[in-house]
């Protein structure tokens, strides 16, 4: 039976894709959603590129006829020939391997946090506007039931006018890498890794992801880390968002030393959301005296669990190349003020 919103033989097109990183996100994640694609027909895996060559051959031996290839650069390797691209390498390679795909005529999904510096971003940006092509963020959480859900009943003001916004998010660091970036480089921390993903789910959930970084100040009233430099293991923050209209205390506490709550709670001068920071079909409302557990829609079939999230999330990468679809809320320019916070985050003494 046709899963919904995976649309049908008559429409569909098969693209070209080639895989940029094949670490242990790629392995872990993505490749079950991709090999599964293939075989529906929805693309077929071409290269697959890493510094590595034995884990660049691992992900390529997953697919029907692709290609591994040692690469370090961009400059080194001709992008030309694919449609899509996934570019999943650490975070401070993703700008110069997306202009590189964008430049040979390909769309781009690249793995979260799309880039690490707001000069990055515009550049980003820029060259998608010049190539006419997209570019997609791996933020997977937006596409959670309980996350959509979530920014359905602030959007209807069901929790009232936002008073504080808190995000937890921590485990105990127990998976292997196939690179030292988490403990090498500035943007291989918890704050690039896990917070990433926590800080979108509240800033989408409220509303606040499409903040111009030139209307908000930011004061930082309490920054923790350990160790004091990214990158970090353990964040302890506390600050204030500041525009015209809006005024809202964040609360960020992030650890990959020891398991936290795991949630976004949203405080209303109504009543407040409880998110868990993993998959889930629903989301807690707390108001009038009473807790509710209500139900998200599904985007499609595919978001009933989190794997298939990761399947969603590259369909949305297809529909853009093969469909021309346009309102994804996956589309780089969301992420804008993301970056500009996470950025000014890191750089704090």
């Amino acid at each position: 039976m046709m899963q919904q919103g995976t649309p049908g033989p008559r429409v569909r097109k098969t693209a070209t894709m080639d895989i940029v990183g094949c670490g242990a996100v790629t392995s872990r994640f993505h490749l079950p959603a991709l090999a599964w694609l293939e075989r529906q027909g929805f693309l077929r895996v071409r290269y697959c590129l890493d510094p590595d060559v034995q884990a660049a051959a691992f992900v390529a031996s997953q697919f029907r006829r692709a290609r591994p290839f040692r690469v370090s650069a961009p400059s080194s390797f001709d992008g030309a020939g694919a449609a899509v691209v996934l570019v999943a390498t650490p975070p401070e390679h993703h700008s110069a391997w997306a202009q590189h795909y964008l430049e040979a005529g390909a769309s781009v999904l690249v793995e979260k946090p799309a880039v690490v510096t707001t000069e990055q971003f515009s550049r980003l940006q820029l060259a998608a506007r010049e190539a006419r092509r997209a570019v997609l963020v791996g933020h997977v959480r937006r596409l959670f039931p309980s996350v959509e859900a979530a920014r359905a009943l602030v959007m209807d003001g069901r929790v009232g006018s936002i008073r504080q916004v808190e995000a937890y998010e921590g485990l105990r660091w127990s998976w292997t890498t196939r690179s030292d970036f988490p403990v090498r480089s500035s943007a291989g921390g918890v704050l690039y890794d896990l917070g990433s993903h926590v800080l979108d789910m509240a800033l989408y959930i409220c509303g606040l992801d499409d903040l111009s970084p030139g209307a908000v100040t930011v004061e930082v009233l309490r920054l923790e880390r350990w160790p004091a430099q990214e990158p970090s293991h353990e964040v302890v923050a506390d600050l204030v968002l500041r525009t015209p209209s809006v005024e809202v205390p964040v609360v960020i506490r992030l650890s990959r030393r020891e398991p936290l709550a795991n949630v976004v709670r949203v405080r209303g001068d109504h009543g407040e959301l409880l998110v868990s920071a993993w998959h889930s079909r629903t989301v807690l409302l707390r108001a009038n005296g009473t807790s509710q557990r209500l139900a998200g829609d599904l985007r499609s079939a595919h978001t009933a669990t989190s794997q298939g999230c990761f399947v969603e999330e590259h369909l949305e990468a297809w529909r853009t190349w093969a469909l021309g679809q346009e309102d994804s809320p996956l589309r780089l320019a969301h992420f804008g003020f993301l970056t500009w916070l996470l950025q000014r985050l890191a750089a704090e003494a």
